[in-house]
């Protein structure tokens, strides 16, 4: 195999690929990169056997071949080279693999390619296409509530779910729940799958920040993200997911603000200030009137701070780990935000003062 290329556009590639390789396999074919030369691209794949990542560029091919490589010190290579060279890949029979930019020569050790796990093939019947912009923020907005917990592996990833016109992602971890719904014309209803966490994590990084087009393709057990010159491919988590709507819907909420996001952003923020360490010490809210008093006390000290509102129903104490609630705002665009409370035990919901293209769900902490 002989091929010359951009640094650039490699260093690119082999960042993207690196995603998907695994540092710590049994399998030494697992930590490297299938470099592939054919149809006139340069192809390189990672594949850690749980999400596979594919990634086309283009150069100049004299010779095509296919061979595996470290994928940490390819890394290494790619990165520490000059930019202004450009690179030139070269194998051998044997795998040895050289490496020419400018007056640089370098000769590292590859592998055969024959063991490296094809990645799987995913039917492209069932798609829904979306503009890249959106569906990193829909990724952004509920990546935060995924959950860690083995013992409940399917709330290890994210629901996704399309309803007739709209693309909904949903993720909970036992103390809140991120809803995020996307209006996409001509989509049908049909899907409902749940992606891995770790894979959605990977995806939001390849994404573009513009209207380039993502089409997500799923079957039974697997799911296709394809970016065009990239393609993700990850297993889905089998099992039934909880019938979240029943979270909200259930409850009566007895009081309802409308504040400012910023404004109750940085109270807590300013609150958690004598919260250090492993202190789990709540943040408490007492709403009364048109006016909301945060406060917390911990053994370095108290912060108090009341911020306006507007309220209907009644007044109200309550108080919330305040990581969960900033973790909440950060994740939000609008100026302000609507606070419904089910009681002082009961769960808060937090939507758009108009419309309905979130919802965030947070458990409060009991207090003596």
């Amino acid at each position: 195999m002989k091929f010359n290329c951009a640094k650039t556009d490699l260093l690119e590639a082999v960042s993207a690929v690196q995603r998907a390789v695994s540092n710590k396999n049994i399998f030494t074919v697992l930590e490297g990169i299938l470099i592939t030369t054919a149809d006139g691209n340069i192809v390189l794949r990672g594949n850690d056997m749980e999400k596979g990542i594919e990634y086309t560029i283009e150069g100049n091919i004299e010779e095509n071949g296919s061979v595996i490589v470290n994928s940490r010190i390819f890394g290494d290579i790619a990165r520490k080279m000059p930019a202004e060279n450009n690179i030139t890949v070269i194998t051998d029979q044997n795998y040895n693999v050289k490496i020419d930019s400018g007056s640089i020569h370098m000769d590292i050790k590859g592998m055969d390619p024959e063991g490296f796990p094809a990645i799987p093939e995913v039917d492209k019947e069932n798609s829904i296409e979306i503009d890249q912009e959106f569906f990193r923020e829909m990724i952004r907005q509920v990546i935060f509530s995924v959950g860690n917990d083995d013992s409940k592996p399917i709330f290890k990833g994210a629901l996704m779910e399309s309803k007739e016109n709209s693309l909904n992602m949903v993720s909970l971890d036992g103390y809140r729940m991120s809803i995020r719904r996307e209006s996409l014309l001509g989509t049908k209803e049909g899907m409902n799958v749940v992606v891995p966490g770790r894979a959605l994590s990977e995806v939001m990084r390849l994404l573009k920040n513009d209207d380039d087009k993502v089409n997500i393709y799923y079957e039974n057990s697997q799911i296709l993200f394809d970016l065009g010159n990239c393609k993700l491919v990850s297993n889905l988590l089998q099992g039934e997911y909880l019938n979240y709507r029943s979270i909200y819907q259930s409850q009566k909420f007895d009081t309802e603000i409308v504040i400012d996001r910023e404004k109750i952003m940085e109270g807590i923020d300013r609150a958690m200030i004598v919260i250090t360490g492993d202190n789990k010490s709540p943040v408490s809210m007492v709403i009364e009137n048109d006016e909301m008093t945060v406060n917390s006390k911990t053994e370095i000290g108290t912060v108090t701070e009341k911020i306006s509102l507007e309220k209907t129903g009644l007044d109200l104490r309550i108080a919330f780990n305040p990581k969960f609630l900033l973790d909440v705002f950060k994740s939000i665009n609008d100026e302000r935000i609507k606070i419904s409370f089910a009681g002082s035990d009961g769960p808060c919901v937090i939507e758009p003062v108009n419309g309905e293209e979130f919802l965030y769900v947070v458990l409060p902490v009991r207090t003596s």
